[in-house]
């Protein structure tokens, strides 16, 4: 078997879903950092791009990987949703993530797709409390661990366009 791979998103490539909920998005150098209104949600989503590797049209999803910090316990991480294209691969809810210093985190996957779909990583969060100024998260990159799967290429035949 071949060593795992590891693909990354930085931070700053996070879309807000819902900007008007936040008090602040800012992307700097080396992290996407968000302040949200008091007692809302919100979700992050990281398209990732894969590419079909040695021929194979098959991925095994070994791991999501997360890195980031709140700043108190007010901002946190409620949701880690993994998406191929309009398919649900991984779902993790209920999670109420929050970590004062830089933290990683890896979800265990472990599951074969089709490569060549778009791969989506979305991230819910939720921001408690009355004080806005204390809803602050930080994500500074997102990713996955990914091997080639064992199934060979199985391509199906386009007709020709005229």
């Amino acid at each position: 078997m071949n060593k795992p791979l590891q693909i990354w998103q930085h931070g700053v490539g996070a879309i807000v879903e819902h900007p008007a909920q936040m008090i602040l998005v800012r992307h700097s150098s080396d992290a996407i950092r968000v302040v949200g209104m008091a007692g809302s949600t919100n979700w992050l989503h990281y398209p990732l791009v894969t590419q079909q590797l040695n021929g194979h049209c098959h991925l095994q999803i070994l791991r999501i990987l997360l890195r980031y910090r709140c700043d108190s316990t007010t901002a946190l991480i409620t949701n880690i949703v993994l998406h191929d294209a309009e398919n649900n691969i991984f779902k993790a809810a209920g999670l109420n993530l929050c970590a004062f210093n830089w933290d990683e985190i890896m979800l265990l996957v472990n599951q074969e797709i089709p490569a060549g779909r778009g791969l989506n990583l979305s991230i819910g969060i939720r921001f408690d409390g009355a004080d806005d100024e204390t809803h602050a998260l930080e994500i500074s990159g997102v990713g996955l661990e990914i091997n080639e799967a064992s199934r060979p290429a199985q391509h199906k035949q386009k007709p020709d366009l005229v």
